[in-house]
């Protein structure tokens, strides 16, 4: 089992949760970093890691979405 963390921001939470579970992995929220997001840890199998790529893609637009409106 491989894990990948990431750090979502509270503004995109829902859309990232949706995303998640879009693609039937397995996550916990294991805390927050200083700066308040949410550290998300991301449990899949090797033949997953194209899943895991998407929702990286998919949470650093967001992100971006979330900078472009500040």
């Amino acid at each position: 089992m491989r894990k990948a963390e990431l750090n979502v921001h509270p503004q995109v939470i829902v859309e990232f949760t949706e995303e998640l579970t879009n693609r039937d992995l397995i996550a916990t929220l294991i805390g927050t970093t200083e700066e308040g997001e949410v550290i998300v840890e991301v449990e899949y199998e090797k033949n997953e890691s194209k899943l895991v790529d998407e929702l990286e893609g998919i949470l650093e637009k967001l992100s971006e979405e979330i900078e472009d409106d500040e």
